[in-house]
């Protein structure tokens, strides 16, 4: 890790946020519930930005625990709970959420999830 990667999370740590890693912000996002499917192929999954991410098709407790909002680290990358890092730049909103499923499913986490990202307009 270089000195930029050190400081940064350092800074989000200091914040309350943990985006700066690609992980979950300690901030929700309205539902973005029926809004997944609606994004247009041509929009891409960019490094350094933020997305909300909407769990469904799991317990209530999980899907709190992994819905909200996501930084995606300069390589692309966000880290998902139960599931690790996970790449997602330069993917359509539709592969990176079927993607997300996907690695759910297969890691046996959750047999049915379905995900809806958007992304975040306020950053």
């Amino acid at each position: 890790m270089n000195l930029l990667s050190t400081v940064l999370i350092a800074l989000g740590v200091l914040w309350g946020l943990q985006g700066f890693a690609g992980e979950l912000i300690q901030e929700r996002c309205p539902p973005v519930v029926g809004q997944g499917k609606d994004q247009p192929d041509q929009v891409r999954i960019e490094p350094e930005s933020v997305y909300c991410l909407e769990l469904l098709g799991v317990p209530e407790k999980e899907r709190a625990r992994v819905s909200g909002k996501y930084f995606v680290n300069k390589e692309g990358k966000i880290r998902l709970y139960k599931v690790g890092q996970i790449k997602l730049g330069g993917m359509a909103i539709r592969e990176a959420e079927e993607a997300i499923e996907d690695h759910f499913k297969k890691d046996g986490i959750y047999p049915d999830p379905r995900v809806l990202l958007k992304p975040d307009k306020k950053r």
